[in-house]
This record gives structure tokens, sequence and C-alpha cells, in this order.
């Protein structure tokens, strides 16, 4: 015969090894939050790695806004594009450029971080010990969308709406090579079906309550 008393102790220890890995990974959540903006941070400071071509010459792997292209060490940059960004210019990078290239780096970390965002509250609800509720199955329902709409969007505009923009009202060509984001695609499926196990979680919950 089962001891009842045993099966309740390890539940209790499996519910509070839960809570303990949910708070590790809101402190993850925030972390990855705070490491999105420092990316939106760079990208704005012009700390974007391009393929340049200039009157000078051709660069691999400069600096967006950096005045030496011959350096030969670089310091706190970053990618905005799993692939490459062309940018050929006849001088300095205006402020159009500087623009379309910052919201190129700026839709790809945003989607990101706003999801990590919200991960933190629903995590912090989980090491509260509130599971089905409706905020958690918000949260990943929001999340679901967002990391979707951008896979979606993203490749679009990074391959007729930025480079328009650069080629239409400035002198530089901008070419990105574009793929589609099924990394985010199938992610946010996964966050999708998340939030339906949630919504179903609270209904069965509440169905529960109400027969009492």
């Amino acid at each position: 015969m089962r001891d009842k008393g045993a099966d309740d102790m390890r539940f209790k220890m499996s519910e509070k090894k839960a809570h303990e890995i949910a708070v590790i990974l809101q402190g993850i959540c925030w972390l990855m939050t705070l490491f999105a903006m420092t990316v939106a941070v760079l990208v704005l400071l012009g700390r974007v790695e391009v393929s340049l071509t200039t009157p000078a010459g051709h660069y691999e792997g400069v600096l967006l806004l950096e005045k030496d292209h011959n350096v030969t060490s670089r310091f706190l940059f970053t990618q905005i594009s799993d692939q490459k960004v062309f940018l050929q210019t006849e001088g300095t990078v205006g402020f159009v450029t500087w623009l379309a290239i910052s919201l190129i780096g700026i839709v790809r970390v945003f989607p990101m971080g706003f999801c990590f965002f919200l991960l933190t509250g629903f995590f912090k609800n989980i090491s509260e010990g509130k599971v089905f509720v409706a905020p958690n199955a918000n949260i990943l329902l929001n999340s679901a969308g967002a990391l979707i709409i951008a896979s979606l969007i993203t490749p679009i505009l990074n391959a007729f709406v930025f480079p328009l923009l650069i080629n239409h009202f400035t002198a530089n060509r901008l070419t990105i090579s574009v793929s589609p984001n099924f990394t985010g695609l199938f992610f946010g499926a996964v966050l999708l079906v998340m939030a339906y196990v949630f919504h179903y979680g609270i209904y069965l919950q509440d169905e529960a309550d109400h027969t009492l």
C-alpha cells in the first residue's frame, strides 16, 4: 500500500523546485531583456557591422559610423541581421542612412526584448504559485503574437522598405541578403500552443470550482 503522506511530500518538493527554477528563469529573462536594450543602444550609436564600399575601397566587417575603416580591432559592436548588410556610399553616412539601418536593427531586437520582458512576469507568477491564471495565458499569447508578426514582417521591411528608403532619399545604396525567420515562427507557434493550454487549464479550473 502506498504512503499518501510520502506522495504529498514528493509533490510539495517538486513544486518547491519548480518555483526555484522559475525564479532562475525570471532572472535569465531580465538579463536577456537588458541584453536586447544594450544591443538597441549600440545600434543607435552606429556600432553596426556592415560590408562597406566607398571611393577609397571596399571594407568587410566595419562599423557604420566609424572614422577609420582600417583599424584591426573593434569593441562593442553588433550585427543587426542574420544576413549581411551591404552599403555603398560616395561620401559620409548621412542621417537617412543611419536612420534606416538603425531601424533594421531595432525591428530585429525589439520583438526578442519585448518577449523576454513579458516572460519575466510569467515566471514571476509561476514562482509565486500562480500557474493557471489569466495573466499567464495572456503573456504567452502576446509573446507569440510579437514573435510571429515580427518573423513575417521583418524580412519584408529588410528586403523592400529600408533599402527603398536609403536608395530613394540618399546617394547611398543598401542591399541586404534576406531569408525567412523560421526560428521565430517556430517559437512563436510553440508559445501560441502554450497559450492555448493555459487558457484551457483556466477553463477546466473554473469548471471544477463551479462544480464544487
